[in-house]
């Protein structure tokens, strides 16, 4: 399984139909058993219930401080954790039965049909009944709220370790262009552009010479550990020592751009004596203009897309005086979100 998440980025790795799922249990259980027939239905209903879950987590999350909510909530994300361990595990199958390309079956035995048969049941029965009572007592058409006092606001210090996600912090250090290597030590004069930059990095450079700032997105569901991951990166020695500076703002469900911009003027120390936008955003390009910068802006929600993005493209405006190499790093529950910005 190492190898498999070597080869590829789990997301939930959706395959269209039941006729496919079919045509692999086929090939993977040559069996006529009543389980093996009845599997590939099992597996492609609790495939297409994954993002289900996922979508009443995220409305969840928002009542968490309602009675019998975080109980709930604490199990559904179980399942739908371990609904996505499943699934990965018969696509890694799939992929083995594509390259075997119809040869030789797996040998499997009647009580591996079953075994597996009975997992994808059970998660399915666990699912459904957790999204019923979630239902209840969150309904579809109550309208989000953000409470603070169940939602404390976050900062760049880590509340927690990390174990097990070495290869992630890597992986998004190399993204955000931080020299990795013999040259990870390196320091540079402000201004200056180290020559050790990874390929990634090369084709963000692309963007920033036409006035954008390059974006990269951590998404997942509640409590994945977007926020540690992206503080850990904020706290790197070598992150800190590639960039000129590092701003940190809370988002959460009010992305307004006056408050954003004077959050970030307040975090690199300036003083404004006036809080008209004009005023503020001419700071704030002035405050980041010769400067390589991080920018991490986390826990962002759909509200950043009001408008058709406009929003968001004001917010952005007079971060475009930055440095070439500049960086925004944002975490999110959408996809919608990651892929927008």
């Amino acid at each position: 399984m190492n190898a498999f998440m070597d080869a590829f980025s789990f997301g939930t790795g959706i395959i269209s139909g039941c006729n496919t799922w079919r045509d692999f249990v086929q090939w993977a259980y040559p069996s006529n058993s009543e389980e093996s027939k009845q599997l590939p239905e099992a597996l492609w209903k609790l495939q297409t219930t994954l993002p289900l879950m996922q979508a009443m987590i995220d409305r969840a999350e928002w009542s968490f401080h309602k009675e019998g909510v975080p109980k709930l909530l604490q199990e559904l994300k179980g399942v739908s954790y371990d609904t996505e361990d499943l699934i990965e595990e018969f696509e890694y199958l799939k992929l083995k039965s594509q390259i075997k390309d119809g040869a030789e079956s797996l040998d499997f035995s009647k009580n591996d049909i079953l075994c597996s048969f009975n997992k994808v049941k059970i998660l399915q029965q666990r699912a459904d009944y957790l999204m019923g009572q979630m239902n209840a007592l969150v309904p579809q058409n109550s309208t989000p709220h953000f409470d603070r006092s169940v939602r404390p606001e976050t900062s760049s210090i880590p509340d927690s370790k990390i174990f097990g996600r070495h290869k992630e912090v890597k992986a998004v250090k190399g993204l955000l262009g931080v020299p990795l290597g013999v040259h990870s030590g390196l320091k540079r004069n402000r201004g200056q552009t180290l020559t050790a930059v990874s390929s990634e990095h090369k084709a963000c450079l692309s963007d920033s010479e036409n006035k954008i700032v390059p974006v990269m997105a951590i998404v997942g569901i509640g409590g994945v550990g977007k926020t540690t991951l992206a503080q850990q990166i904020f706290s790197d020695q070598h992150v800190k020592a590639h960039f000129d500076q590092e701003l940190w703002i809370c988002v959460s469900d009010e992305f307004d751009t006056k408050r954003l911009t004077t959050e970030l003027l307040l975090s690199s120390g300036e003083r404004m004596p006036s809080d008209n936008l004009d005023y503020l955003q001419t700071k704030l390009a002035k405050v980041v203009q010769s400067k390589r910068f991080l920018l991490v802006l986390d826990d962002i929600w759909d509200d950043a897309l009001q408008g058709n993005g406009k929003e968001w493209q004001r917010f952005c405006a007079p971060l475009m005086s930055g440095l070439e190499g500049s960086m925004i790093l944002v975490t999110t529950r959408s996809s919608q979100v990651a892929k927008a910005v």
